[in-house]
């Protein structure tokens, strides 16, 4: 195995840094984990786990036969950190490739053709590549302004819908009695004092008590319907932008709430059929580090 040539990917994600070496058709040759790998979080943890899973697979395979090192890292553009991590990486051979978390998912999920990949987890944002190679994007603006249909997004309509229903004078219904069990509070004022102590990450687990509840509660079943047409909105705008005038629709589909989640996908695919789009959806198959591999090619 050390005289085969190969790339390498690296997904620098919140919870943990996934590095895989490809051989140049495709083939998984290793893959090493280690602890998260968000640089706007913890910049120096970041980069010491990146480079310790770096080392592993190094350590593994010849370096002087790696081809390409891809890497994912969430904001890497706009935390403004792109050349203090190159710099950081210099030691590592062969030449570098720094792209968005969302950016190496494009390429995986989509294997490397042309569509548009919608991501929603914590957030949610979509993402694609024009005719010229340039990335477009719509949606992703964070939890203040936009990451409509994420996660965090979910979770906050959950709780509106408790105070909703307080401000209307109706009995406690049954997602608000599991929404204040989750947050173990006594009443609306409880959990609305709680709910504003958590950060963003913590507050859109809530998501997944919604989504629990969807089977036996029309409430939780219509936020998570709602979640899915607003995550249409970013795919038309994309396909509107950059694939004018083209009905085919190749859909990249990534993230806890997409992936976990078949009323939101229903309604999602549902809104964009409306729309007369004939939509190919493309699930994530494999660990987006493979983005490597696409990428090599496409280059080649």
């Amino acid at each position: 195995m050390n005289d085969v040539t190969y790339v390498v990917g690296v997904d620098c994600g919140g919870t943990s840094t996934e590095a895989a070496a490809y051989t140049l058709s495709g083939h998984l040759l290793v893959m090493e984990k280690t602890g998260p790998g968000n640089v706007i979080i913890g910049y120096d943890a970041a980069v010491r786990h990146i480079k310790e899973a770096l080392g592993k697979i190094f350590d593994r395979l010849d370096p002087s036969a790696c081809q390409l090192i891809t890497l994912g890292v969430a904001g890497i553009d706009s935390s403004g950190l792109r050349a203090k991590l190159s710099a950081e990486l210099a030691g590592f051979p062969p030449e570098k490739i720094l792209l968005s978390d969302a950016q190496l998912a494009y390429y995986s999920v989509l294997q490397g053709e042309a569509g548009i990949l919608l991501i929603s987890g914590t957030g949610s944002i979509a993402v694609a590549k024009d005719a010229e190679g340039n990335w477009q994007r719509a949606g992703g603006w964070g939890h203040l302004f936009g990451d409509e249909g994420s996660a965090y997004d979910i979770a906050a309509a959950g709780i509106k819908s408790c105070l909703k229903e307080y401000d209307e004078g109706k009995k406690a219904g049954l997602l608000t009695q599991q929404i204040l069990a989750y947050f173990q509070a006594v009443d609306v004022f409880d959990l609305l004092k709680k709910s504003y102590q958590l950060d963003k990450s913590r507050l859109a687990a809530l998501s997944k008590v919604i989504a629990a509840s969807a089977d036996t509660d029309p409430q939780a079943a219509e936020i998570l319907q709602a979640a899915g047409k607003k995550l249409a909105r970013p795919v038309i705008n994309l396909q509107n932008r950059v694939y004018a005038g083209q009905m085919g629709l190749r859909l990249g589909l990534n993230g806890s709430v997409l992936e976990k989640n078949l009323i939101v996908r229903e309604s999602l695919v549902g809104c964009l059929t409306e729309e007369h789009f004939d939509v190919t959806v493309l699930n994530k198959e494999t660990s987006c580090a493979k983005a490597a591999y696409y990428i090599y090619h496409e280059r080649m």
